[in-house]
């Protein structure tokens, strides 16, 4: 009868040796079957639902210019390095090329979403306005126009620096700061016209609403 409840007993503590090892084994078995994309996935669809209520709030017009601002600099830093692969790297130049398409379309849309933003602020500002203008882009923002347009003259002027010590000391250099140069021209050219284009339209509008 001892022996036999000795073995009993004995049993028992084997059975509870295993019991700890089976159960480590089997949730080591469940961590190894969870996919790690599946959990990156799972974590980010987590992510968007915790921050969905914010899509409901209003836009930040000064968040979303200063986002279009930021994506025009990229996009700005992307053609000069179009302009120098095409030069130095022709291996290049269809990469840069999709690479400067994808951030034009960026910089288009960041700009539409601050238009819309600043004209959603002002109707929203003004409760009087009537809802007959909702079809008809945000006027134009003066101070974002001249903020580009001396952006535009700084950088011709430092080209033409770096053009003349070329031609002093670097004259290899000398072609491809001319093309810069000419392609910053045309830029300030651009921006100077829809500065002065948008002062105008401004200064005309209190004759129009007198009238």
């Amino acid at each position: 009868a001892r022996a036999e409840a000795a073995a009993k007993a004995q049993a028992a503590k084997q059975a509870a040796a295993k019991t700890p090892t089976e159960s480590s084994s089997s949730s080591q078995a469940q961590a190894e079957q969870i996919d790690p994309k599946k959990a990156v996935i799972q974590a980010a669809l987590a992510r968007s639902q915790v921050a969905s209520p914010a899509d409901h709030e209003p836009a930040d017009p000064q968040a979303l210019k200063a986002a279009w601002e930021k994506a025009q600099v990229k996009l700005d830093k992307m053609l000069d390095a179009l302009e120098s692969a095409k030069q130095d790297n022709p291996e290049q130049v269809e990469k840069l090329t999709r690479a400067v398409e994808k951030n034009q379309m960026r910089v288009n849309q960041a700009k539409q979403a601050w238009q819309k933003a600043e004209q959603a602020a002002a109707e929203t500002s003004d409760p009087n306005t009537p809802n007959t203008n909702d079809d008809q882009p945000a006027p134009p923002d003066l101070d974002a126009l001249q903020l580009a347009r001396d952006k535009a003259e700084a950088k011709v002027a430092k080209m033409h620096d770096a053009l003349e010590n070329a031609r002093q000391n670097t004259p290899d250099q000398v072609e491809k700061l001319e093309r810069a140069l000419a392609k910053n021209q045309t830029r300030l050219a651009a921006a100077e016209q829809a500065f002065d284009e948008a002062k105008r339209a401004k200064t005309h509008l209190p004759k129009n609403e007198s009238n």
